[in-house]
């Protein structure tokens, strides 16, 4: 985990792709910008996911990976005041147990140089996203409403569990009506993971389903003595930025824009 005297690691997870995770965390990294905050985005899906930077200082996933400058130099600053670390997408993103040193480490470093390192690596039990959960103090991970999407996601936190990572983890769930919709999946899950993992799982909000809020609609607590974030009510217009993992019949028009 990311030391305590370092950046606080906040990581999204989610089951299978198509859960708001991506916007979950440019919302989350945007906001604590604004309240002037250091905060680093890292891109673990490293350009899979459609986060962009309109800079010809982006590495490619190998030079990334052989890095030896810098650190700092690594990241590129954003419209939307925070920095991302991103890289030229790989053609095949298949990181082997050398590679997931390399990032550890890289990630361990440049906690040093913030005051949050947010991470949003690929969907499922992905090794980078196993990486991404030890790494941090907090694991939001979005469900969808829909059966698969909850199988999923309860295929992941078991695996999580497995890990020892249970006490890091917050469920929220996506694409919710109301706050009255959200509590209700909540507590079915709640169920289905007190029965067959004797456990249950804090809280860490919702995402509505249609757009229109305000961005007040997005909020933080933060703890006093850690600075551990909550994220709640996460607006999924919060930023304009393109998934290609996103199903346009819920999210609405997706849009190509660099940062």
């Amino acid at each position: 985990m990311i030391s305590q005297s370092m950046a606080t690691g906040i990581t999204f997870l989610a089951g299978s792709g198509g859960s708001g995770r991506t916007t979950a965390a440019t919302g989350l990294a945007a906001r604590l910008a604004k309240m002037n905050r250091s905060v680093l985005l890292i891109d673990l899906c490293f350009g899979w996911t459609g986060l962009k930077a309109d800079s010809a200082e982006i590495l490619s996933y190998e030079q990334l990976l052989g890095f030896e400058g810098n650190l700092k130099d690594l990241t590129v600053p954003t419209d939307h005041g925070f920095d991302l670390l991103t890289t030229i997408p790989p053609g095949i993103l298949n990181p082997d147990e050398g590679d997931l040193k390399s990032i550890a480490w890289l990630i361990h470093g440049l906690s040093r140089h913030y005051d949050f390192l947010i991470l949003d690596p690929p969907s499922g039990a992905q090794p980078l996203g196993m990486l991404a959960a030890a790494l941090c103090d907090r694991v939001f991970l979005l469900a969808r409403p829909e059966a698969a999407a909850v199988a999923s996601s309860y295929c992941l936190i078991k695996t999580l569990v497995g890990e020892g990572l249970s006490d890091r983890i917050r469920i929220v769930f996506g694409f919710v009506n109301s706050p009255e919709h959200a509590a209700s999946l909540k507590a079915k899950f709640d169920l289905l993971t007190e029965q067959f993992l004797s456990l249950k799982f804090e809280d860490g909000g919702f995402i509505y389903n249609s757009t229109g809020y305000e961005s007040e609609d997005f909020y933080m607590e933060l703890n006093a003595d850690e600075l551990l974030t909550l994220a709640k009510n996460i607006s999924l217009d919060e930023i304009d930025v393109f998934q290609n993992e996103t199903i346009s019949e819920t999210m609405g028009e997706a849009h190509q824009k660099p940062f």
